[in-house]
This record gives C-alpha cells, structure tokens and sequence, in this order.
C-alpha cells in the first residue's frame, strides 16, 4: 500500500491554471453587508479586503505558485 504524500509537489503531474475568482473569507462577506446597512466606512472594508489579499497571496506563495493573484477579492 502507498502511502499518499502530505506534502505539496513543485512539479506536479500536469500543468494547472487558477483562472478566475478566489472563495471570499465570511469576514469579508460579513464587512460588505455592514457597508449596504451604512454600518462601516468604505476604509474599513478596504483593510479587510487588503487583509484578505495579503492572506490569498501568502498561500499561493507557499504552495510554489509564480504568478499570484488577488482572487479578484475587491469585486
């Protein structure tokens, strides 16, 4: 039996592409509905959605992807 590797391939068996948009985090959601009810300022869900994109790009880095992306997190 094989054991299946944790660990994420550098080189994988085919060649992928992240087209498109990321999940949003529920915070986000969550800033976004707060700014329709005039509960937060349009700055505030501008620090949550850098938060958000920094977090998105941290983790395409780490799994060894070159060209990185915001997810498309402010649309």
């Amino acid at each position: 039996m094989v054991k299946p590797s944790t660990a994420l391939s550098k080189s994988p068996p085919v060649r992928t592409e992240h087209i498109g948009s990321l999940l949003r985090p529920a915070a986000l959601y969550r800033k976004r509905e707060l700014l329709e009810r005039g509960q937060c300022s349009k700055r505030a869900l501008k620090d949550a959605e850098d938060e958000a994109i920094k977090h998105v790009v941290k983790l395409q880095q780490e799994v060894g992807m070159q060209i990185l992306t915001d997810g498309e997190l402010r649309r």
